[in-house]
């Protein structure tokens, strides 16, 4: 559930992708800043199934609320572990990711318990955009309590915290069945609740009128009382003095442990070339598609266009010869064209440059290999038949860039370089005469026109 977490929204959500969760129901509480934004844009980006839910109630029934949220997974998506995170926290494993660490589990396994590290905001902060990375220091023991995902069962309810679920009497008993411990531990957790003491002030307001709402047990949100007495009795000043006496450190050293959170350690599936088509395909609604080079048709069997067409001379393609023969005659015309031929400079270029002739307008060339990760994979001929093998495709997208000033051109940082080309307009790059490796590891992103793939994505 999210309340006013603008600056961690998305790459909390983002974390959890990585991690391999397959779908997020997040409830915003009101917001009053640009969090709900967030949440958009994270489920306008990112690779997993993200449900926006508004939530009016202005009181304190985590309880309640997430228990509902957690059925809500069960019957829309059929959902067998849950993972009851916050905002501001960041899940994850011993060795595996997530996903594979709670699918690993045996059947009798039922709550799998998550020790919880508070971050601590210190005087040697590293400046980042992202807390999650900014904040390195960690207290040196874990909390008292701890947190639990779980795997569903019919009539479950979530307690206060998250700390754990309770069951119906027959589930227990079928659970319990099973040889082994229903609960084990495994997962860990880090929370970044106090970021800064503007957030902080402003969580305590909202925390303390929250929980008078909710009409709750004084046991319930104990230190969040204490914080708002401390605050209407003292004010700021007083407030910032416990901030700075609980929650800040001038000397992390001595007080806390350097352990940066495993923020997006797996990094998530990375956009693959599918991926860029795709996105074309829908941005400007395209429906005739192209292909150059299918092979096995692993990339040809992920295109979602209505109208596709393929040339191989010895791949399953719809045109069997060579990508010359198939323009020799008059083709097209085609809305995207997605260039993974014979890897070298001097086809790649014939191949673009017939594809531009085939070109709908408004159309996209989308060229695959445009950045090698060494030396070998970028050899005029592959070094080994069982090596990654770009060639010198990237040598024909600088000659293009060097040459053509009625074209725009980019290369997207993922699966081996995705190139897109529209026509259009860019300012001739001055490339060297000779492209030789060193010139490509020193200057790749000017000359290619490297982007990163989440402003492909904007």
């Amino acid at each position: 559930m999210f309340k006013n977490e603008e600056d961690i929204a998305y790459h909390t959500l983002d974390h959890l992708v990585s991690e391999g969760v397959d779908v997020i129901i997040v409830a915003d509480n009101l917001s009053t800043d640009n969090t709900r934004q967030e949440l958009e844009r994270a489920q306008r980006q990112l690779r997993c199934q993200i449900v926006i839910v508004e939530d009016p109630d202005f009181a304190y029934r985590q309880d309640e609320k997430m228990t509902a949220l957690t059925h809500r997974a069960r019957k829309e998506f059929g959902v067998e572990w849950i993972i009851p995170f916050d905002a501001d926290e960041i899940w994850y494993a011993d060795k595996a990711s997530l996903r594979e660490t709670l699918l690993a589990q045996p059947a009798g396994v039922t709550e799998i318990s998550a020790s919880v590290h508070n971050h601590c905001v210190t005087a040697q902060d590293t400046p980042d955009s992202v807390p999650f990375r900014s904040l390195l220091h960690r207290r040196p023991t874990a909390e008292a309590y701890v947190k639990v995902a779980f795997r569903y069962s019919d009539g479950i309810s979530v307690h206060m915290g998250n700390h754990g679920v309770s069951r119906p009497r027959q589930h227990s008993a079928l659970f319990s069945r099973f040889n082994g411990k229903s609960a084990v531990s495994g997962l860990h957790i880090r929370h970044f609740h106090r970021r800064s003491f503007e957030q902080y002030a402003q969580k305590v307001q909202a925390c303390a009128e929250a929980l008078v709402a909710a009409r709750k047990g004084p046991e319930v949100g104990l230190h969040w009382r204490k914080n708002q007495e401390l605050l209407e009795v003292g004010g700021l000043d007083a407030l910032r003095a416990e901030w700075e006496a609980k929650h800040y450190s001038a000397n992390p050293q001595t007080e806390l442990v350097l352990d940066p959170a495993p923020f997006k350690r797996r990094g998530g599936r990375p956009l693959c070339r599918y991926d860029i088509i795709n996105a074309l395909i829908n941005k400007y609604r395209y429906t005739r598609y192209l292909e150059i080079g299918v092979d096995q048709r692993e990339n040809f069997s992920k295109i979602r266009a209505p109208y596709k067409d393929s040339v191989d001379p010895n791949g399953k393609a719809v045109f069997n010869m060579t990508s010359d023969v198939f323009f020799s005659t008059e083709r097209g015309p085609y809305d995207i064209v997605f260039v993974d031929g014979l890897h070298t400079r001097a086809q790649a270029l014939r191949d673009i440059d017939n594809a531009l002739r085939c070109l709908a307008p408004g159309g996209s060339i989308v060229v695959h290999d445009c950045l090698p990760g060494t030396e070998r994979h970028q050899l005029p001929k592959p070094a080994a038949s069982a090596e990654a093998w770009t060639g010198d495709v990237w040598k024909a997208w600088v000659q293009l860039r060097s040459e053509r000033d009625d074209l725009s051109m980019f290369v997207v940082d993922t699966d081996w370089g995705c190139g897109v080309i529209q026509r259009g307009q860019q300012q001739r790059v001055q490339a060297p005469a000779e492209l030789s490796w060193s010139i490509f590891v020193q200057q790749r992103n000017a000359l290619l026109n490297v982007i990163d793939p989440q402003d492909f994505l904007l």
